[in-house]
């Protein structure tokens, strides 16, 4: 049997709405596919409480709220659907009680279930209340930021009656600010000039100490050179040649300080030293005569010698 294109077109048009209301329902919180119990709380003010709000029991999710009305014919209440899972036993004290579910102000219904003498059915309406600590909230935190409110404005105000004689000073103080921000504005050109100056002198000196390392680097090899040819030189035998000599000097010296020594006499001898005075004096007198009267000891002629007595 085959279907006309209008017929397939139709039956997945029906299917993609029909996957569209399921999602649509599922991201809602709604379960299509499950059976489900519903309660009705009728409230003065919900204050913000919206469909899909959950629905829980000490903490517990239950189910979700599934509607929200206007009941114009009853003093404009309002009556809140809620949808809970199926098999939930309640009782007639059952308390549908609005709070707040996290700190930004979220809100939820919390069953709270006293004793089942008397049991409901769904669609019976239960016991609506207002959790006190949502109007307390409201009232202790609304009353300090009124005032801190009309705080911010009489300071805002006080400042302004202070500014509103004052407008030639503040022009002044504008000007003088600009002034001074010209002047910085000028430091700050002239200290570029600076830097950009001495930037290029450090560039240069760079370069200069880039030129003496490659000369340095030559006069480096010479000393390593000196420093190796100063390593291999034989210490021990120099040392050892000086302790030879001052050894040879320790033993001059002795045999010098000995008593019975050819040189110890004749320092200790005074008739020695006596006698070698006199002898030195009688040199001297010879030497003096010699020289005042060499005739008498060298004789000396052109025509050859005349013997004489």
């Amino acid at each position: 049997m085959r279907y006309s294109k209008e017929f397939k077109v139709g039956i997945l048009v029906t299917a993609a709405i029909a996957v569209f209301y399921v999602g649509f329902n599922y991201l809602k919180g709604i379960e299509v596919f499950n059976k489900s119990a519903k309660y009705y709380a009728i409230y003065e003010n919900i204050d913000g409480l919206t469909v899909s709000n959950p629905v829980v029991i000490n903490g517990l999710s239950v189910g979700r709220v599934s509607s929200i009305r206007l009941d114009q014919k009853n003093n404009n209440q309002i009556v809140v659907e809620l949808q809970v899972v199926d098999g939930l036993v309640l009782g007639d004290s059952t308390v549908a009680l609005l709070i707040n579910s996290d700190f930004l102000g979220s809100k939820a219904i919390e069953l709270q279930i006293g004793p089942l003498k008397n049991l409901i059915e769904s669609g019976d309406t239960l016991i609506a209340s207002i959790d006190p600590s949502i109007t307390e909230f409201l009232k202790d935190n609304a009353l300090p930021v009124a005032n801190s409110l009309g705080a911010t404005l009489r300071a805002i105000n006080n400042i302004l009656e202070d500014f509103s004689g004052n407008g030639p000073k503040v022009n002044d103080m504008v000007d003088q600010v600009q002034a001074t921000t010209h002047i910085i504005r000028d430091m700050a050109q002239e200290n570029r000039r600076n830097v950009r100056v001495l930037t290029q002198n450090l560039t240069e000196l760079s370069a200069e100490l880039n030129l003496i390392s490659k000369d340095i680097a030559p006069l480096l090899g010479k000393i390593d050179v000196v420093a190796d040819s100063l390593q291999q030189l034989s210490f021990s035998e120099s040392f050892n040649k000086i302790n030879h000599s001052l050894d040879e000097l320790n033993l001059f010296l002795a045999k010098l300080n000995e008593n019975d020594g050819t040189l110890q006499k004749m320092l200790d001898d005074e008739a020695l030293y006596n006698n070698l005075n006199k002898s030195a004096a009688s040199l001297d007198s010879l030497l003096k005569d010699m020289k005042d009267n060499p005739n008498r000891y060298v004789h000396f002629s052109l025509f050859g010698r005349k013997n004489q007595d």
